[in-house]
């Protein structure tokens, strides 16, 4: 079985945290990265070195409590 490299990205789209694990097909693995993009962090998935699928967090959205604090809103 292949193994591949899922990546936890920070804003900065630096990693900081790996996981090596091995999965039937590329399929398999899509799957589990999902479950690790719902720590609200993007995945960068590897394959021998490659990157072969990035899965980005939904889109950002301030709290109504911060908005006042953010200045202009909408931000542009």
């Amino acid at each position: 079985m292949p193994a591949y490299v899922f990546f936890l990205t920070n804003h900065l789209g630096e990693p900081f945290e790996a996981h090596e694990l091995e999965f039937p097909d590329d399929q398999h693995a899509f799957n589990h990265a999902e479950i690790l993009a719902a720590r609200q962090y993007p995945v960068e998935i590897r394959l021998r070195g490659e990157l072969i699928k990035q899965i980005p967090i939904g889109e950002w959205k301030a709290e109504d409590w911060l908005k006042p604090h953010l200045g202009p809103w909408p931000l542009t």
